[in-house]
């Protein structure tokens, strides 16, 4: 097959067809947007539609995905148009014609999800340029070509992150836009294939803006508000980036990088003590925020179940109700909040009732489920001996140490009142010991025993039954306030299609009343 637009000789390995003679098919083409890359999908529509001729079959259809790179399907809307074509009952195409396999997807599983999905319905995939025989052992084959593709992704990430890892090291040079108060500085580092100079660039500080992030960790760490900073420096347009800001290492120098902490990066803008009181200033409205905000009207009058609980995995900045609309229908997510303020959190949206239905699921179908109570129950009684051994052990060291200590100061007392002003220098002594004594009694009066009182049984399903009666009846103020009782926290994110989270709970068998 020759491309006219070129006269590129296109080769096609696979020539044989799958399709009775006059199928009607159809045709996914996808290109990387890479010079590099195999074919372009011009050049690949144009060998399907010759090898399509050459075989007496109609190509009905073609959907074509440009510069969309194989390892997600998220964003590649042709593909999901063409998963949605042959969903549908009254669907004509015998199957779906691919100029390879790594055109489908290079994600193993999206690979072989997809393609289960499409030959369940009847359908048949067929690659012009990977050799796979029919039958069972082609299914083998084809699952070799998958994981090599997959492969393919993780060597080129690995090659990628090692070639970064080097730059790095070698030259402390990094991508991507510095953080404000820095700025990006040239470095040549060699000579490229065709004798061009090899650039790259090292963040260091801008000497025009130093003064204002020091002034701004000093405020901050002083007790300053975010407001306030903002007034005096004008470091930034939007005082909801300064949280970020102050949480960047960089600033004392030391220099985060691909999992890596690397020390004396460059030239400090400020000490570390002044930055560790900054973090100190950040967690204490950190933790008053946490307390605040699930009483916060708004989010008490929410349709969203998990407002108030919900927080990104990925920057710790509250989940937000969001809405959007396509079609005449209403779809719910939540999103990060610091995603929408800021630019430095990648988090996804995540359906509502996806997330919702995972919370309540794993609430009543493993952290409530009776099993995984009487496993906790256990937990604690015996934490709560060994607390309590623990309680008798340290009482009886604080009262010998306390009947030592009167031994002691008696007996000087006695030597005091015998030698008179001879013994003067061992009054001092006398008030040590005193002191002593004092701190131990206090000690011994702050030591707990550490009892725990458990709920029972019927306590526990009289709770999971309301929770069930209020999920079914969607009574969705009652069911958050009953989650808060229970749950501290959700830290949930969204990469690609993958969805994962982490309930923090509290420990449902402890009885607070």
């Amino acid at each position: 097959m020759v491309d006219a637009n070129n006269n590129q000789t296109i080769k096609v390995m696979n020539s044989e067809s799958p399709f009775p003679n006059q199928s009607k098919v159809a045709a996914y083409l996808r290109d990387s947007g890479h010079e590099d890359q195999d074919l372009s999908v011009a050049q690949q529509e144009i060998a399907i539609r010759a090898w399509c001729e050459q075989h007496g079959l109609v190509l009905t259809k073609v959907f074509i995905d440009e510069a969309a790179p194989g390892s997600t399907v998220v964003g590649r809307e042709a593909f999901r148009r063409l998963i949605t074509h042959f969903h549908q009952p009254g669907c004509r195409e015998a199957g779906v014609i691919l100029w390879k396999y790594n055109r489908f997807a290079r994600d193993i599983d999206d690979a072989q999800f997809y393609k289960a999905d499409l030959r369940r319905r009847g359908y048949i995939i067929h690659s012009l340029n990977d050799s796979v025989p029919s039958g069972l052992d082609g299914r083998f084959f084809e699952s070799a070509i998958d994981w090599m593709n997959a492969r393919y992704l993780e060597d080129l990430s690995t090659d990628v992150k090692r070639g970064l890892h080097h730059i790095m090291d070698q030259h402390g040079a990094i991508g991507g836009t510095p953080p404000r108060g820095f700025r990006r500085e040239a470095v040549e580092i060699g000579s490229r294939r065709d004798g061009r100079a090899h650039i790259v660039h090292r963040w260091a500080p801008d000497p025009d803006l130093v003064d204002k992030v020091r002034l701004a960790f000093e405020m901050r760490a002083a007790g300053a508000s975010c407001a306030q900073i903002q007034d005096a420096t004008r470091l930034y347009k939007n005082k909801n980036c300064w949280p970020t800001f102050f949480r960047n290492k960089i600033y004392m120098g030391v220099m985060e990088f691909g999992g890596r902490v690397i020390e004396d990066y460059c030239e400090p803008i400020v000490d570390r003590a002044t930055w560790e009181a900054v973090q100190a200033r950040g967690q204490e409205a950190w933790r008053k925020n946490m307390k605040n905000r699930k009483n916060h009207p708004r989010r008490l009058g929410s349709r969203f179940l998990l407002s108030g609980l919900a927080v990104c995995r990925l920057c710790g900045s509250a989940l937000s109700g969001d809405t959007a609309t396509a079609k005449g229908h209403r779809y719910d997510y939540y999103t990060c909040s610091g995603a929408n303020l800021r630019d430095d959190c990648v988090a996804g949206k995540i359906p509502k009732l996806l997330l919702e239905d995972a919370v309540l699921d794993n609430l009543l179908g493993y952290i409530l489920e009776p099993d995984h109570i009487r496993e906790l129950a256990v937990e604690l009684e015996t934490d709560a001996q060994q607390a309590a051994n623990r309680y008798e052990l340290k009482k009886a060291d604080t009262n010998r140490s306390l009947a030592i200590l009167r031994r002691k100061i008696n007996n000087l007392v006695e030597v005091i009142a015998d030698q008179g002003m001879a013994a003067r220098a061992l009054v001092d002594q006398v008030k040590e010991l005193e002191a002593e004594e004092t701190r131990l009694r206090l000690e011994l009066e702050d030591l707990t025993p550490g009892r725990i009182k458990l709920r029972d049984q019927m306590d526990l399903d009289e709770l999971v039954n309301e929770i069930r009666s209020l999920r079914a009846g969607n009574e969705t103020a009652r069911l958050r306030e009953v989650l808060g009782g229970l749950i501290d926290r959700v830290e949930a994110a969204r990469d690609g299609e993958k969805i994962s989270g982490t309930i923090w709970y509290y420990s449902p068998v402890l009885d607070k009343r």
